[in-house]
């Protein structure tokens, strides 16, 4: 799963951003929704200890739909997806991971609330059985909002591993609107991403954008081979934001950046360390679509 969602994800990601939001509305709307779809190509890196080459393709998507009967009130029903596909390097595979997403969010009053996100499903390279791959995570924590340009959160996120006892680890959280013009998102609800943005116009925004996140796939493992490829990566880069509308009914983000930090980790089914691999800095490119309502 992703970072910090498990295969994801990821990784995590949470409800909170929207139903901070909507605090501000003296009529919030009943139903809500938003949706992602993305994907990225890193160039061939050397890797680490073996000398030879590593390419990753990389898809994400991920779909929510919220229902808000009162106003700080907020749950969620959602499905996220992603692929990989490792050509070179310590073990050539394509891989999967398919989520349900339960989100949450109750405020307790103007300025304090609990937010949670269940996910629940499966990660596995291709050819696998689906019931080899079971992944679930669960985050929860405290919402601190300020007013509609300031909210953060401070939540524990604990990850199912394979072959491994759980992770846990905190993940915080914000949404800041600088001035008119700069906004700061840490960890943002949908793709995990955090990014520094400049608005241009209605139409047009740049962003200084950081992209780190925790892949786990089962793999076929038997007779002695690997069982689990474990992927770690962060991406540094720039992100274009064009709203053709002039709102978020699409927003169409490009980006190119630097994949600054990937090690990739083969253990056996019983949570052995078989190799560690570092593959070098190598250049990504990549696209998500956006669509809320």
């Amino acid at each position: 799963m992703t970072k910090p969602s498990p295969g994801l994800l990821e990784l995590g990601c949470c409800a909170w951003f929207a139903a901070a939001a909507s605090l501000a509305a003296e009529d919030p709307p009943l139903w809500s929704g938003v949706l992602e779809v993305g994907g990225l190509a890193s160039a061939a890196g050397t890797s680490h200890p073996d000398d030879g080459r590593e390419a990753v393709g990389e898809a994400l998507a991920e779909a929510r739909i919220y229902w808000q009967p009162l106003l700080g009130i907020r749950l969620g029903l959602g499905a996220a997806a992603d692929g990989h596909d490792y050509q070179g390097g310590p073990e050539s595979v394509r891989a999967e991971g398919w989520y349900m997403r339960l989100p949450a969010t109750i405020m307790l009053d103007e300025h304090i609330g609990f937010t949670s996100l269940s996910s629940a499903g499966e990660s596995r390279a291709v050819g696998v059985p689906a019931s080899s791959g079971h992944q679930w995570q669960v985050e929860a924590g405290l919402l601190y909002v300020r007013d509609a340009d300031f909210y953060c959160a401070l939540t524990a996120v604990v990850t199912s591993r394979f072959g491994l006892r759980p992770s846990i680890f905190p993940l915080p959280s914000l949404a800041w609107t600088i001035s008119p013009v700069w906004s700061l998102t840490v960890v943002d609800e949908i793709d995990d991403m955090s990014r520094l943005t400049r608005t241009l116009t209605a139409h047009w925004a740049c962003s200084l954008l950081v992209d780190a996140r925790f892949f786990e796939y089962r793999l076929p493992g038997n007779g002695g081979q690997p069982a689990v490829l474990a992927d770690e990566r962060a991406i540094i880069g720039i992100e274009g934001k064009w709203r053709p509308w002039g709102s978020d009914a699409l927003i169409v983000r490009p980006y190119i950046g630097d994949a600054v930090y990937r090690m990739l980790t083969l253990r056996s089914a019983d949570g052995q360390t078989l190799s560690t691999t570092r593959v070098s800095p190598t250049l990504s490119a990549g696209m998500t679509l956006y669509a809320a309502f």
